[in-house]
């Protein structure tokens, strides 16, 4: 992960998460096909927070946007667009 992308999810909380949210994805800037899960996660927790039934704790919120970040980074990487094309070409 990008340092300057773990400082933002190292510096998210509950209370700026919004904010924090926003700020990751406008650092990602890629299509929502791209990374889907972090826009779930997100939109999820958003969710959660609003009504008052987030139950979890700041370390929990932050490790969930690191694992998601990795895991669609990783998996774009692997079997992103570009892959996709390649894989298409071959099979005509």
């Amino acid at each position: 992960m990008h340092y300057r992308l773990a400082r933002i999810v190292d510096s998210v909380t509950a209370d700026n998460f919004k904010e924090k949210s926003d700020e990751i994805l406008r650092f990602l800037s890629m299509p929502h096909g791209h990374i889907s899960g972090v826009y779930s996660l997100i939109n999820q927790a958003n969710y959660m927070i609003g009504k008052g039934r987030n139950k979890l704790t700041d370390e929990e919120l932050r490790e969930a946007l690191r694992w998601e970040i990795d895991t669609s980074l990783q998996q774009l990487e692997t079997y992103g667009p570009i892959k996709r094309a390649n894989l298409k070409r071959v099979a005509k």
